[in-house]
């Protein structure tokens, strides 16, 4: 019996189990969960913070701990006392994370919870703004090495994007809310004490903004600080966006509507020769245009001309001549009496400005007491002893009719003649 009760006993040590029941004491703290604040939370003054324990802790050893991301030197440390811990191991109270009892300094400050739930008053003593690690950490009560949780992220007391704060440090201020950055300028950091003026070629109509935005094409930002682009007036244009200044239209081209992101040629028939144009030119009478972006009207060789403004080719001045005209009787109460007729001498072209006036008799020379009938065609007018011509280049046709009654021998014989006649309008 008793060789059967050591073998069964060396069994049992060789795969492991315990002959005899002792405590086995544990050599490392079970770590804690960090419950409140979220990750990614925008805290202000007093937060709630929520943990749990993993084991009964050791008096005073557990620490909420606030530590900035960037600022080695900036850390806050609070130690939680005993009362305040449950004995579920839970904790969950406001804390003032903004203290301004605590000092700023590379080693822990270490307070009550009791005395850290009021605002801070004086703040110049508050953390800086920007983002912050969260962690709670603590020693069990067999005294094994501290545990930490895992750190959480938060942005504390800082005013956003859009809004600053010059009297509270970039803080919100315990009495209202951050300001908003005014049109014409932006903030586009947490925790700002100022705003920033949009630089030239930039501008921003909206209140709260983050950035400024270029100036479109067709308009620009001329200083700093601009709330609404300028229209490029007429005349001128800008095709980029962003810029402070607009371009004015070159010699040949031009622009009519404010605005403007590009410049427009002026087309055959008119020209240009001026920058930062509204319109173009059209050739005049006697001149013309043939091509696009001309900045100069051609004068028609001699013996043409251009009927309107605004042509692009010259033509031929037409050439006519005066013909005789046939002789008719004229009516008697006696014996009808033969007529004769005589043509009258070939008359040169003769030239008339435009919508300007001349005698009849300049034209054609009538003969002394015959009786006249003048008229004319081609679109100018008679007005009395005067013709009129139009108000744009023509060729006009004058005709004088001339009848002479003469005495010879008691007999009377009437000459009829008409001389014709071309005047130039232009």
């Amino acid at each position: 019996m008793k060789k059967i009760s050591i073998a069964l006993l060396a069994t049992l040590a060789l795969v492991g189990i315990s002959t005899h029941s002792s405590p086995v004491l544990a050599t490392a703290t079970p770590a804690p969960s960090l419950l409140s604040p979220s990750n990614g939370a925008l805290l202000s003054g007093p937060a709630t913070v929520s943990f749990q324990l993993g084991a009964a802790h050791l008096p005073d050893s557990v620490r909420v701990t606030l530590a900035h991301s960037s600022l080695a030197n900036t850390i806050r440390t609070f130690v939680i006392a005993n009362a305040s811990i449950t004995v579920n191991r839970s904790f969950s109270a406001s804390i003032d994370l903004l203290d301004a009892q605590s000092t700023l300094s590379t080693n822990p400050v270490f307070r009550d919870v009791s005395t850290l739930i009021a605002n801070a008053v004086n703040t110049s003593d508050r953390m800086p703004a920007g983002r912050y690690t969260v962690a709670v950490s603590y020693q069990d009560a067999s005294a094994n090495p501290s545990a930490s949780s895992s750190a959480t992220n938060v942005g504390l007391d800082a005013c956003g994007v859009g809004y600053f704060s010059s009297a509270s440090n970039g803080f919100v201020p315990i009495s209202g809310g951050c300001t908003p950055a005014s049109t014409g300028t932006f903030v586009d950091t947490i925790g700002a004490t100022s705003q920033i003026p949009c630089i030239a070629g930039t501008y921003q109509s909206n209140m709260g903004s983050s950035s400024c935005d270029f100036a479109p094409a067709g308009s620009v930002a001329p200083a700093s600080g601009t709330s609404v682009p300028t229209l490029c007036a007429v005349g001128t244009y800008q095709p980029v966006a962003g810029q402070i200044t607009c371009l004015q239209s070159a010699a040949g081209h031009f622009v009519d509507q404010a605005g403007a992101s590009s410049q427009q040629e002026c087309g055959p028939g008119t020209y240009q020769p001026n920058v930062a144009s509204s319109s173009c030119v059209r050739a005049s009478v006697g001149s013309f245009v043939s091509g696009s972006r001309a900045v100069t009207q051609t004068t028609c060789p001699v013996g043409t001309t251009t009927a309107n403004l605004g042509s692009t080719v010259c033509i031929s001045i037409p050439v006519t001549t005066t013909a005789p005209l046939a002789v008719t009787p004229a009516p008697s109460t006696t014996v009808p009496q033969p007529t004769t007729a005589t043509p009258s001498s070939p008359q040169k072209m003769k030239r008339l400005g435009i919508g300007k006036r001349a005698r009849l008799s300049s034209m054609i020379k009538p003969t002394r007491d015959a009786k006249l009938k003048w008229s004319v065609s081609g679109g100018c007018k008679v007005r009395g002893q005067f013709i009129v011509a139009p108000r744009r280049v023509a060729t006009c046709s004058v005709v004088l009719r001339q009848t002479v009654t003469n005495k010879v021998g008691g007999k009377k014989t009437t000459t009829t003649s008409r001389s014709r006649v071309s005047v130039a309008v232009s």
